[in-house]
């Protein structure tokens, strides 16, 4: 993977020589992928991250994080990140009726 991306200074397996490494584990299911432009893309198989080895020495485990509370698109502005929405609709909701959505959407799948 180093060679891959030019970093052939990485990416050696040797003995007494320290290894940066990840193992991860597929899982199958149906699965909905976003890039930064909230474009879905769907899919059957998930990679999850299962040790990780940096210069030899095992970082912990941690459990996956929640997304930030600005990573969830409030509903007002959905249909202007949708592909094909065209050009931006200017729209002036009242502002705690704004910061009201917003709140609701992040803490919808909160425990």
């Amino acid at each position: 993977a180093a060679r891959a991306v030019r970093l052939d200074h990485v990416g050696t397996l040797a003995v007494g020589k320290p290894a940066d490494i990840a193992l991860f584990r597929i899982e199958e299911g149906d699965y909905r992928f976003y890039d930064v432009r909230m474009h879905e893309r769907s899919g059957d198989k998930l990679l999850v991250n299962t040790m990780t080895l940096v210069s030899g020495r095992l970082l912990p485990q941690r459990e996956e994080r929640a997304r930030h509370f600005w990573a969830v698109v409030p509903e007002i502005q959905r249909g202007v990140l949708a592909p094909g929405a065209g050009a931006p609709v200017e729209i002036e909701p009242e502002p705690e009726h704004l910061l009201d959505e917003l709140y609701n959407a992040t803490h919808e799948d909160a425990p």
